[in-house]
């Protein structure tokens, strides 16, 4: 069982990693490569997504 938990710690780890790298990526890429509209994705769109 440790050795599974140990995995999956690695795993997570390896996934946050990616995660964070390809924020920074897209947040440091030089403006020129920017299409419109992508500066608000970090941002919800407003109001209620789950509401019908």
């Amino acid at each position: 069982m440790a050795e599974l938990e140990g995995q999956f710690e690695s795993t997570m780890a390896s996934y946050d990693g990616m995660i964070l790298r390809e924020r920074d990526y897209v947040r440091n890429r030089p403006s020129s490569a920017q299409e419109g509209g992508e500066e608000a994705m970090d941002e919800p769109p407003p109001g209620n997504p789950w509401k019908t």
